[in-house]
C-alpha cells in the first residue's frame, strides 16, 4: 500500500461522507497518478489548475478538494500556503498561522513586517494560493526511482484571490469544508462568502 493511500484512507474514515463528493477509488486513482507525475517533474506545487485539465474536472471541485485535504491536520499529503512577494522580489510561502506577524527573511533587506492576514482579509494585496505536496511524501515518490537530484522545487499553479471569486462552489462543498476542516479558515470564510452572494444573486434573478 502506498503512503498516498493510507493517508487518504485516514481521510476518509474520519469523514465516510466524503466519498458521495469524491469516490475514494477514483480519487486516489487520480490524485496518485498526478502526485507522482509532478513530484518526478520537479513539481513541489500541486497545480489545481492542470489537474483540472488532465482528468477534465471542474476546477471549482479540484480547488475544494485540495483545501479540504491540506485544512486536516496532519493528513501529511498537501498543505495550503500563501505565497508574499516583498518590495525586494523575496518570495516567502506561508501557513495562515504564520501570517499574522510576517517578517521578511532578514537575508533580502527590505525589512518588511506586518500583520500580512489583515491585509490579505482586507483585500489591501492579492496573495496567491499554492497547495505544497508533503516533504516527506515527495522523499517517498523520489526515492522510489533513486533520483532525489532531479527535483527543482518550481512554484506553480498558484491561484490569485480573482480566481478563487469566479469560482462556483457548491453548498454541500462548502459544507464539507466547514463541518469537517482544521485549519485555513480564512479563505474556507471566503469561500463561504462566495457561496453565499451566489445564492442571493440566483434568489434575486426568480423575483
Amino acid at each position: 500500500m502506498t503512503m498516498l493511500k493510507t493517508n487518504l484512507e485516514k481521510l476518509y474514515q474520519r469523514n465516510p461522507s466524503l466519498n458521495e463528493l469524491y469516490p475514494f477509488d477514483e480519487t486516489y486513482e487520480k490524485l496518485n497518478y498526478f502526485i507522482d507525475s509532478e513530484v518526478k517533474n520537479g513539481k513541489k506545487f500541486l497545480n489545481p489548475y492542470r489537474f483540472s485539465k488532465v482528468f477534465n474536472i471542474e476546477l471549482s471541485k479540484i480547488f475544494v478538494l485540495f483545501v479540504y485535504i491540506s485544512s486536516i491536520n496532519d493528513n501529511r499529503t498537501l498543505e495550503l500556503k500563501y505565497r508574499y512577494t516583498c518590495k525586494n522580489n523575496t518570495d516567502v510561502f506561508l501557513t495562515e498561522d504564520e501570517l499574522e506577524n510576517f517578517i521578511c527573511d532578514e537575508d533580502c533587506g527590505c525589512e518588511e513586517e506586518f500583520n500580512l492576514r489583515e491585509a490579505i482579509e482586507s483585500e489591501a494585496i492579492d496573495v496567491p494560493i499554492f497547495f505544497e505536496i508533503d516533504a516527506y511524501l515527495i522523499s517517498n515518490i523520489l526515492s522510489s526511482i533513486g533520483d532525489e537530484s532531479s527535483f527543482s522545487e518550481r512554484d506553480e499553479g498558484g491561484m490569485s484571490n480573482e480566481s478563487i471569486n469566479n469560482l462556483k462552489i457548491l453548498k454541500e462543498e462548502i459544507d464539507l469544508l466547514e463541518e469537517h476542516a482544521d485549519d485555513n479558515q480564512m479563505i474556507i470564510r471566503q469561500l463561504s462568502q462566495l457561496e453565499y452572494l451566489t445564492e442571493t444573486a440566483n434568489r434575486a434573478k426568480l423575483r
